[in-house]
């Protein structure tokens, strides 16, 4: 399987997925850097509403909604030329584009987007983040303008999301508005207050809760968009089409918990039942043992010195040789595991994968020089 540098010089598209939590925005930023080093054209793309991409890329904001990124010669190096560009996705801006795209008449575009009800659908519809990510990332490749776009998905509690997430927001399309709603509404429509009177028991718990005239707005809403439904379907086929290209490639992110690796693990068993490309896997926070950080662990010498310490006047001394050197030994067993945690992954996903790790850092990366090492770490 190919190194992360030969994915970065290869691949148009590399999306990282993982659960919450395990660096994906970091490696994001990470990984343009170091395509910026190799000299392509690269925009890092992010849905993040912490803002996390603009803080590890030393940025105070976005000013719009595709930003050069200033990279300082000392991490491009002298040969490299500065072509690192970050995108902070506008999911309500996307969502409106959509509706723009496929709406089969200007009317209909109309009353959606005035709609009060559709600010809700564009930001809080389940899977709606994750549709758009993919429809910006297909626009932005259509667009052709650069190299290599890296896509920093969603965070959500689970990796499958960002797969799944796009499918529930289509059957809901599918099954809500060509199905009971959207037949309610047309029915509604044309039986009127006589159809209300009939069924007085049927919308007397809805009554309890919104007005019949809010309800039949929803309905009717939920009406206009179906007639958008073959263009979200088409375009959604397209995407898929587009991420079992050979010019994309996934990077999963997990940390070293069990649950967080079997979970990578289960994403990548189901990116091969897709047929969409595995690039590598990433395990973040590695936790590197004592003897590789140039400390000695003599526990005889670490009680000598805090006793020491104490000049002999009380116990403390000895409490505190006692608690750091317990507190040095369960580290070092939170390493022995992380190890087996490693070789299971490894013997779980065969001999020719490309598996990653980066050390646990002392502090959360927040500017172009902590991701320089953070870069040294992907590529070593």
């Amino acid at each position: 399987m190919a190194t992360l540098d030969e994915l970065l010089q290869s691949k148009r598209t590399i999306i990282c997925v993982g659960p919450g939590g395990v660096g994906k925005t970091t490696t994001s930023a990470a990984l343009g850097v170091r395509a910026a080093q190799l000299g392509r054209k690269t925009l890092v793309l992010t849905v993040d509403l912490a803002h996390r991409l603009v803080n590890s890329l030393g940025l105070s904001n976005f000013e719009d909604d595709e930003q050069r990124v200033e990279l300082p010669k000392a991490i491009l190096g002298p040969e490299s030329v500065d072509h690192f560009h970050a995108m902070m996705l506008d999911t309500r801006r996307t969502f409106d584009g959509v509706v723009e795209r496929y709406a089969p008449n200007p009317q209909v575009k109309e009353r959606i987007l005035s709609s009060k009800f559709y600010i809700q659908a564009a930001t809080h519809l389940a899977g709606s983040k994750e549709y758009m990510a993919m429809e910006k990332l297909y626009e932005v490749l259509k667009e052709n303008r650069y190299d290599l776009v890296i896509l920093d998905t969603p965070p959500t509690a689970h990796a499958l999301d960002f797969l799944d997430a796009p499918n529930r927001l289509e059957d809901f399309l599918d099954v809500n508005t060509s199905g009971l709603m959207a037949k309610s509404s047309r029915t509604l429509g044309k039986l009127g207050l006589g159809f209300l009177k009939a069924n007085a028991m049927i919308l007397k718990g809805v009554s309890k809760f919104m007005g019949t005239e809010v309800f039949l707005d929803i309905l009717n809403f939920l009406n206009d968009f179906k007639e958008m439904y073959s263009g979200f379907k088409a375009r959604a086929g397209e995407v898929k089409n587009l991420m079992r290209s050979r010019k994309v490639a996934f990077v999963i992110l997990t940390s070293t918990e069990r649950t967080s690796l079997d979970e990578g693990m289960f994403f990548q068993r189901r990116l091969t039942a897709e047929q969409m490309p595995m690039g590598a896997f990433v395990v973040n926070k590695f936790r590197t043992a004592i003897r590789n950080l140039d400390i000695e662990l003599d526990e005889a010498g670490v009680r000598k010195e805090l006793i020491g310490a104490s000049n002999g006047q009380s116990d403390n001394g000895a409490v505190l040789a006692e608690l750091t050197l317990k507190a040095l030994n369960d580290y070092e067993r939170l390493v022995g595991r992380d190890l087996v945690e490693l070789e299971r992954l490894r013997r779980m996903l065969g001999p020719n994968a490309e598996i990653v790790t980066v050390p646990e850092f002392k502090e959360d990366i927040h500017n172009l020089n902590g991701l320089s090492k953070y870069v040294t770490h992907l590529t070593a």
